[in-house]
């Protein structure tokens, strides 16, 4: 348990259905149930409605414009595309702040590109079971299963930042407590342990359009020695070696959370764009737990 050598896992059904269905290991995602959806239909034959069956060329362009107006709603609400007077009401709801609690956040972003990573993946299995790990242990093992090489690159009072469905997996606060450990926030699994979080889907697609992953185009040629280029057995091509993955960037982009005012402001360094997305409120509630350090004390 908790080794990336693993060969087998525990998996709940949605998980071991959509790993059937992709070919790989993969969560099941979102849904969103369709606005003309009736329910299954059982019966004979292919399941074309007779309405459909005869369908006139004027009402297929009907259809066609339906469902790309319906598309275009559906891209604004993701992206986040509201009108002034929207804004302006949002902007007017202000978020009381407890004593004690920051009105503003801020930090240097750190992104670990990846959907599902699990709570193997930010905490070790084999340390779960183990009391009085000292705290420094654990801030040298957070996160070690994604990425053994991000001790170097994450740093006290960085903004950590992943992919959907962060935090996924077996019920640990080891999960949580090692990531206060390491002195970084994140977002996910947390309140318990006074570890602030938020969810920002947008910040993530841009990060990934400003940090992508290498393609299968980007591989590089291995040369070969004379002795292969001369026998018979080897192919008359070099090896291609593909480009490393980064598995976690230190962007040089800062976060700045807004609280009180539910915003965050995103500033991707100079000469690049700076821009804001809303996010939810923090509530007073939340706020207390964290204030007095976790639920538990």
């Amino acid at each position: 348990m908790g080794s990336t050598d693993a060969k087998a896992y525990l998996a709940s059904l949605e998980v071991v259905a959509a790993r059937a269905s992709s070919g790989k290991i993969s969560g099941p995602g979102r849904y969103q149930e369709l606005e003309v959806w009736r329910g299954v239909e059982f019966g004979e034959g292919d399941g074309i409605q007779e309405a459909d069956r005869m369908i006139t060329t004027d009402r297929t362009l009907e259809k066609i414009i339906d469902q790309l107006d319906s598309t275009v709603a559906n891209a604004e609400k993701d992206f986040d595309i509201e009108t002034e007077t929207t804004t302006q009401k949002d902007e007017e709801k202000l978020v009381s702040i407890l004593s004690g609690f920051p009105e503003k956040i801020t930090g240097e972003i750190v992104f670990c590109d990846a959907d599902n990573i699990n709570t193997d993946g930010i905490y070790p299995g084999k340390l779960t079971y183990q009391d009085y790990v000292p705290v420094e242990q654990m801030a040298e093992a957070c996160m070690q299963n994604y990425d053994p090489a991000i001790s170097s690159v994450a740093k006290k009072g960085d903004i950590l930042v992943s992919g959907f469905s962060f935090g996924c997996g077996s019920s640990r606060e080891q999960a949580a407590t090692a990531i206060l450990a390491k002195g970084i926030l994140l977002c996910r699994f947390r309140i318990n342990n006074a570890l602030i979080a938020l969810e920002v889907p947008k910040l993530v697609e841009r990060l990934r359009q400003s940090f992508p992953v290498p393609s299968v185009h980007q591989k590089q040629d291995v040369t070969g020695s004379s002795q292969s280029k001369e026998s018979f057995d080897s192919s008359s091509h070099a090896p291609l070696k593909e480009t490393p993955r980064v598995l976690t960037w230190r962007t040089c982009w800062s976060l700045n959370w807004d609280v009180r005012r539910s915003k965050v402001e995103i500033d991707e360094g100079e000469g690049k764009p700076k821009w804001s997305v809303k996010v939810s409120e923090l509530p007073a509630n939340v706020q207390e737990i964290i204030v007095r350090g976790g639920s538990k004390k």
